[in-house]
């Protein structure tokens, strides 16, 4: 046990018998996971504060506050830092909370903690930690995580506090320990404590969002979620103690009415500390997220949604936002519902959506900003779970689907679509079969026919053969031309195919026997010496089952030509390789279909911008989708303006808009494929 654990003491919950009103605590969740802060000597926080306060009240954004005798700050870079327990926006202004006025007709130190303690956590319950021992802000850091549940990874909040505590004269430090003096333990005996409860113990109340913000959510609701974004790369920076919600206030204070792009980078660059392509994310971010958009050519503008959301100043305006533009959003708060998870197994849960999955860093920043918003917490060092707050905003939320389609999307298949009421595919089940199948060696016999089945599929002409001292099927193909290929089916019940059964001697003569250029191996699992015998052997290759069985899944959703399957049958590759050889070609094929969707939405959200003509150049496009490949982005915009499509028009087709709706543009293509294949008479 650590030190910090053996200290950490537990407090009972809820009201002391000697508190007085000005002290009583709120419930754990209306408090703030934020301290205020001031800038300045933190020595001089409490002195300086009723003078801060009462030149803040009225003043506008964009005007500065003297917080000391050398020093100005922006009014609006206050509003952030004092906090909603203090300060609140109205309109382009500031203005003081009602508890902060009550505080400053009696700005005595009890009452400031008081104040403190009614709406920050872990404020009062540092006295009580302190109450029998003096502590290191190491050791108050990890009671912090351990006892309340504030994962934090850094000492800057508990800093915050023990400034406060300080300046009020409730602790001291000294030899490097904070120390609770007689002030702060007369103070202590009028708190009444808290604590976070049990997980999923209580929901908060959400009401229901209106406004510019409703209107996204109902539109969810009623046009489903193919409009939001994946967002693979979302981004917002947060240095040191500035987490994602003050990078999303401050940029958007700042495009109000509306901000040059330059300047709008610099000020990502200077106050954030971003690199230059990571400042093009984050603001690609922004976009993504619904807080920003192009106003007119190089500015950008604060949507009426993040308007919306920083009039309130509350977190749930925020995420309802975020959730209607970005995908797995709300969806992480339902998959929380009942066990803490991680970021990776979120990120496999994020597969059966329908979409393409998320990588374990897209949900990172996803957490990342529901931690800061209080919608979600952390319980260890990779596990969170939610809030009562992030248990209520699922009650107003509308949340995906698992099984729910997008519009455009790579498995729109007519088989697929209707999986839920037809069962499963052919592919699907022959995919499973073939897994299971392997790893049972009596059924050696069927597995040899669900592989020729497959590789049918697949589009090679098979021959089954089979029998003693022969191999198990020869595959051809004619378009294009592919030499005969000797195929050997393995099964094995425990383990990796014997040795034995694969040695190159033995398949060389059943090559030689029905005139194959080389042999594929197909099995579950194949033993080191059998690796090392092909690797010697150019005619010799090794597939698992499994990478067959994933190629069948892939090719079903888009499928692969015969060319690339014909590469994925390379003898020179090992089976890890030739695994590997199918992911690379699918992602590829994923980032090609999402240029096309994200090219699309790009140019449609335009079109419906108030400002401009709702044309953009190619240039514009790609620079705006900078995450997609330039040469990508090129070729989707080729595609959708050609005659097959004419989803795009512009004048003199170098500036384009949209000229179908995105579900027509669907339509379309299906109706191109079902035309080739009705009058395809080879």
């Amino acid at each position: 046990m650590s030190v910090a654990s053996s200290v950490c003491l537990s407090h009972p919950y809820g009201m002391s018998d000697s508190l007085d009103s000005e002290a009583t605590g709120r419930d754990w969740y209306q408090r703030s996971q934020t301290a205020p802060s001031l800038p300045g000597p933190v020595e001089t926080w409490v002195q300086r504060l009723p003078d801060i306060l009462r030149t803040i009240d009225g003043s506008a954004l964009t005007s500065s506050i003297p917080v000391d005798e050398n020093r100005d700050v922006p009014a609006q870079q206050l509003l952030k830092t004092l906090g909603k327990s203090f300060v609140k926006r109205s309109g382009e202004s500031v203005k003081l909370t009602p508890d902060a006025q009550e505080w400053l007709q009696n700005p005595t130190t009890h009452a400031l903690v008081g104040h403190l303690h009614r709406h920050v956590r872990f404020f009062g319950e540092v006295l009580a930690q302190l109450a029998d021992a003096p502590l290191s802000h190491d050791s108050l850091l990890e009671c912090a995580n351990q006892r309340y549940a504030m994962g934090w990874n850094a000492l800057d909040q508990v800093r915050r506090r023990t400034n406060w505590l300080r300046g009020t004269g409730a602790v001291e430090l000294y030899d490097g320990l904070v120390r609770i003096t007689p002030k702060g333990e007369a103070m202590l005996t009028k708190l009444a404590l808290g604590g976070p409860p049990a997980a999923g113990t209580y929901t908060t109340k959400v009401g229901d969002r209106t406004g510019p913000i409703g209107n996204l959510l109902e539109s969810l609701r009623t046009s489903g979620h193919a409009s939001r974004k994946t967002a693979q790369s979302l981004y917002f920076p947060s240095p040191d103690d500035r987490g994602p919600l003050d990078f999303m206030a401050t940029t958007v204070e700042y495009a109000i009415p509306e901000i040059q792009e330059r300047i709008l980078e610099d000020l990502i660059q200077s106050e954030f500390q971003s690199a230059p392509a990571s400042t093009r994310q984050a603001r690609a971010s922004l976009v993504a997220a619904g807080l920003i958009y192009r106003s007119r050519m190089n500015h950008w503008g604060a949507t009426e949604g993040a308007r919306q959301w920083l009039e309130s100043n509350e977190p749930i305006d925020l995420v309802a936002l975020v959730h209607a533009s970005v995908w797995f959003v709300g969806e992480i708060l339902r998959e929380l519902a009942d066990t803490a998870k991680s970021a990776g197994e979120l990120a496999k849960i994020s597969s059966l959506y329908n979409r393409d999955p998320l990588s374990p860093q897209a949900v990172s920043m996803r957490l990342r900003f529901l931690l800061d918003a209080d919608m979600v917490e952390k319980v260890s060092s990779k596990d969170f779970r939610l809030t009562p707050a992030g248990r209520g905003m699922i009650e107003i939320l509308p949340i995906q689907d698992r099984a729910e389609l997008a519009i455009i999307q790579a498995d729109e298949g007519t088989n697929q679509a209707n999986a839920a009421a037809t069962g499963p595919t052919r592919a699907v089940e022959l995919a499973d079969l073939l897994v299971r199948y392997s790893r049972d060696g009596s059924k050696h016999k069927q597995v040899e026919q669900l592989v020729c089945e497959a590789l049918r599929s697949l589009g090679f002409e098979v021959q089954p053969i089979g029998g003693p001292g022969k191999t198990d099927a020869l595959i051809r193909s004619t378009a294009p031309a592919l030499p005969p290929i000797a195929i050997e089916v393995k099964t094995a019940s425990a383990g990796p195919v014997p040795p034995a059964e694969l040695r190159s001697v033995k398949l060389e003569r059943h090559r030689e026997q029905v005139g194959a250029v080389a042999t594929v191996a197909i099995g579950p699992e194949f033993h080191t010496d059998t690796h090392a015998e092909a690797s010697k052997d150019r005619g010799f290759a090794l597939m698992h089952t499994e990478t067959l069985s994933r190629l069948l899944l892939l090719h079903e959703r888009y499928p692969f030509s015969t060319e690339e399957i014909r590469k994925f049958l390379d003898p020179a590759l090992t089976a890890d390789q030739r695994h590997e050889a199918v992911e690379i070609s699918w992602t590829a094929r994923v980032h090609q279909l999402n240029a096309l969707k994200e090219v699309l939405n790009k140019l449609v959200a335009e079109q419906r911008s108030p400002y401009g003509d709702g044309l953009l150049e190619e240039r514009d496009v790609q620079r705006d989708l900078r995450n997609l490949d330039p040469g990508l982005v090129s070729e989707a915009i080729h595609l959708l303006s050609s005659p097959f499509l004419s989803a795009l028009s512009g004048a003199d087709r170098q500036r384009f808009k949209p000229t179908a709706a995105i579900d027509l543009v669907a339509q379309r293509l299906k109706a191109i494929s079902r035309w080739i294949t009705a009058n395809n008479d080879s």
